[in-house]
């Protein structure tokens, strides 16, 4: 769940929900301090590095901050390329109390990537932070910057991460914006590796307002172990009726090849307006990726009266034995596969996992309440997004984009259903 700070009537400063609704302040009867260690793959080539040749120790100059039942490393973000060190029972860091611990203490995250060099030596992280508590009503401190309540709403950047392969030769004046105390060097002991120093001030707050501690919880689409089409053996049906027309596996895997070797971007045509020739809604509908899908299921569609053509189309794909499908899109929630059946006359099945939803032209789109609706090809609305017609016009937003990422992304992502469309294209 997202969650962002809102300035109020009154001045103050409070964390909201993406609904809008406040969180609340309650607080807990001891002092707490939520530890969060994390650590950015910065080279996306480490997303081949197995978890088990990864060890974390916590290294401090007092006692206490172990977690109970030891250290466990996961990759529970979105993004695959953070790895972050939580507890049994928690994936995003651990809480320790904190009554006994000083005001004023240094704590070491040491990351070691076993045998990652030639001649099978060790890549070492040392990530050294000084932290203060500072003093406060509240008994809640926690390392996620996002949940400080700050004067105006905005955020400390100065913890962020430690990044596994960053050499000192490397860096550049972005690394260290919003760090003032951040100092990176070669290790002096020998080890190969890398050695972060930084300071960070934390500030107590409610425990309810400490959202961080709660966040990613549940496994990421990279964590899972996915299922082969023949693998799933529930809601078959209702999947398989969720689409009109059933498309052959090698027009998918074409579009997804387009996808990937074709490039694109959201482009910006400033002082484009509607109806002018700068207008840029919907350039990436002519993308060769979608023109090629759309025009397959424009082709064999019979279409219904006033049915619209498909412009965009968005994969759903089955990954677990379960009611669910993920989106294409990561950033969009897991959707019941019951629920899809509303759009089954602009949606097509290919094989026994994968749906793939077809929309008409943004050009086609309205505008009732001033914001873009996206629509289905029978002319009925499917989602609004909070983006005008002026910066549809302008380029500044394409729902095309994200179908585009959602197909290039499709091998990565769906790793097994993609070699399941392969198989089947070469039948």
């Amino acid at each position: 769940m997202e969650f962002a700070h809102a300035l109020q009537a009154d001045g103050s400063i409070v964390q909201v929900r993406a609904d809008g609704v406040a969180i609340g302040t309650a607080d807990t009867d001891r002092k707490l301090l939520h530890l969060l260690p994390k650590l950015l793959l910065d080279d996306p080539t480490a997303l081949r590095l197995e978890l088990r040749s990864v060890r974390l120790e916590i290294l401090a100059d007092v006692e206490g901050l172990h977690p109970s039942g030891g250290v466990v490393i996961r990759q529970p973000y979105p993004n695959p390329l953070f790895l972050v060190g939580g507890s049994a029972t928690n994936r995003n860091g651990w809480c320790v109390p904190a009554e006994n611990l000083p005001n004023d203490f240094q704590v070491e995250f040491r990351w070691t990537f076993e045998r990652l060099l030639p001649g099978g030596t060790d890549w070492v992280v040392r990530h050294l932070i000084r932290i203060r508590l500072l003093p406060g009503e509240n008994r809640t401190y926690t390392m996620t910057v996002s949940n400080w309540r700050q004067r105006g709403g905005a955020v400390s950047n100065m913890y962020r991460y430690a990044m596994a392969f960053l050499k000192p030769s490397l860096l550049r004046p972005e690394h260290w914006s919003g760090r003032p105390s951040l100092a990176v060097e070669v290790l002096s002991d020998g080890s190969q590796g890398v050695l972060y120093r930084e300071e960070l001030d934390i500030p107590s707050i409610p425990y309810e307002e400490a959202t961080g501690i709660h966040q990613y919880q549940e496994l990421q689409l990279h964590e899972h172990v996915h299922r082969r089409a023949d693998e799933l053996s529930t809601f078959f049906e209702e999947h398989m009726a969720n689409g009109t027309l059933q498309m052959p596996a090698r027009v998918l895997v074409e579009a997804i090849e387009l996808a990937r070797t074709v490039p694109y971007q959201m482009s910006r045509y400033v002082g484009a307006t509607p109806g002018s020739e700068g207008d840029c809604s919907g350039q990436l509908e002519a993308h060769p990726a979608l023109r090629f899908i759309c025009e397959w299921w424009n082709t064999h569609r019979t279409p219904e009266e006033n049915e619209l053509p498909a412009a965009m189309v968005m994969p759903y794909v089955r990954v677990q034995d379960n009611e669910v499908y993920w989106c294409g899109n990561l950033e969009t929630p897991k959707t019941p596969i019951k629920d899809m059946g509303c759009v089954a006359s602009s949606s097509a099945t290919c094989g026994g996992s994968v749906l793939l939803h077809f929309m008409a032209s943004v050009k086609q789109s309205k505008y009732p309440e001033g914001y873009l609706d996206i629509l289905c090809l029978d002319g009925t609305e499917w989602v609004e997004v909070s983006i005008t017609r002026d910066e549809v016009a302008r380029g500044e937003y394409d729902e095309a984009y994200f179908c585009l990422d959602a197909l290039a992304g499709f091998p990565s992502n769906f790793p097994t259903a993609y070699q399941d469309l392969c198989n089947a294209a070469q039948l």
